[in-house]
């Protein structure tokens, strides 16, 4: 079985990237940077079968659903992406662009003084994260349009090509099913990498109203996947997780 790690923008997948490349060989890991994307997915449809033979696992920026059908049996290569709150993801998007100038939309936030209001206002400023989620899970850019068939489209890959969605709230128990499920047999150090820490910022009704609307398919995708993270990890031993939880290496 191989497995594809999607990274959703803002959904603690810094972290994890850390967590996989400490799991396996370097030749086992297949990685496909941001600034490479489209070129290190054309190279990995084009890769011979012996190639692809070796790859355990394929993971790295932020690219969408689908490079499971680049292997020769794409029903033995499934996925897990972690899910997180969509209003609590704008937010942290919001912030994260106003204190990273390396990012394209840092000149714009800073020259023309964005508010919140002005980035939920915006399309242009939010469009990555409006459905954000839906759309990656659907095979879809993050600048394209989200419509109910996108939507249709995550919830069926959702449901039959994943071994597990996480769920950003709930890491830990997250990393535990991870570990469990795969058979990791190395420490995990776990450190939450690139996280704003100042979302202490309340929103008002209106503005959680908006962002709401705005992430109607990114809501019901993420209950989704709290229902079904939450009946797969009743099915964990309580004792196996307190222990691994105890054991956890910062």
């Amino acid at each position: 079985m191989k497995y594809i790690f999607l990274h959703i923008p803002k959904n603690g997948g810094t972290t994890l990237q850390q967590i996989v490349d400490d799991q396996y060989r370097k030749y086992q890991i297949y990685n496909i940077p941001d600034h490479e994307r489209e070129e290190r997915l054309k190279q990995l449809k084009e890769k011979g079968a012996l190639a692809k033979s070796f790859i355990k696992v394929v993971k790295g920026g932020h690219f969408s659903y689908g490079c499971h059908t680049f292997f020769k049996n794409p029903d033995q290569v499934t996925y897990f992406a972690m899910l997180r709150n969509p209003i609590d993801r704008a937010l942290s998007y919001y912030l994260y662009v106003k204190r990273t100038p390396e990012h394209y939309l840092y000149k714009t936030f800073t020259s023309e003084n964005i508010s919140l209001d002005d980035f939920i206002e915006r399309e242009d400023l939010n469009m990555e994260v409006t459905n954000g989620q839906t759309k990656l899970l659907g095979g879809f850019g993050q600048k394209e349009i989200c419509t109910s068939a996108t939507y249709e489209m995550a919830m069926e890959h959702l449901k039959q090509t994943f071994f597990l969605v996480g769920i950003m709230e709930r890491y830990v128990e997250t990393l535990y099913m991870l570990k469990t499920i795969l058979g990791w047999s190395r420490p995990i150090r776990y450190n939450i990498l690139n996280v704003n820490r100042d979302q202490k910022n309340e929103l008002s009704k209106e503005q959680h109203r908006k962002l709401l609307e705005l992430n109607k398919f990114d809501m019901a995708i993420y209950k989704y996947g709290i229902d079904t993270f939450e009946k797969k990890f009743q099915t964990f031993s309580e004792s196996d997780f307190n222990n691994f939880k105890d054991n956890l290496q910062s």
